[in-house]
């Protein structure tokens, strides 16, 4: 079983531990604001001996690079970073990569906003006067 939307922060963390009903906690990267942030919870999950899922099946291509960037120095298992394949358009210029099943990162990418891609979403432009 894996414990999931309700995990936000570390008492968050240690209170799903003492209840003892899961082996995997699912942790994300929107939930934790930052990298860093993201990388302290993975690593705290572990110490109290649960194995942490990571990733959103509902964050856009950049939220998912940035998890994916935790992982190379953390984590150990499949991650859940799939929501991007959700979109109609790539949000970034260019468009993250797979190897096999695996988000493949090339040395140097950065997840420069694709502002054609992102106007076909947008519903509507407010102006402040």
């Amino acid at each position: 079983m894996m414990l999931h939307e309700s995990i936000y922060s570390v008492a968050d963390n240690d209170r799903a531990v003492s209840l003892k009903a899961a082996a995997y906690m699912k942790v994300k990267l929107m939930k934790r604001v930052a990298p860093d942030a993201l990388t302290l919870a993975i690593a705290r999950i572990r110490d109290c001996g649960m194995k942490p899922v990571l990733g959103s099946g509902v964050s856009c291509e950049h939220g998912c690079w940035l998890e994916a960037c935790v992982p190379v120095r953390q984590n150990d298992n499949a991650g859940e970073m799939n929501g991007f394949l959700k979109l109609r358009a790539n949000l970034p210029t260019q468009p993250l990569t797979f190897r096999g099943d695996a988000i493949q990162l090339a040395p140097g990418y950065t997840a420069k906003l694709n502002l054609p891609a992102i106007e076909t979403y947008r519903m509507r432009t407010y102006t402040t006067t």
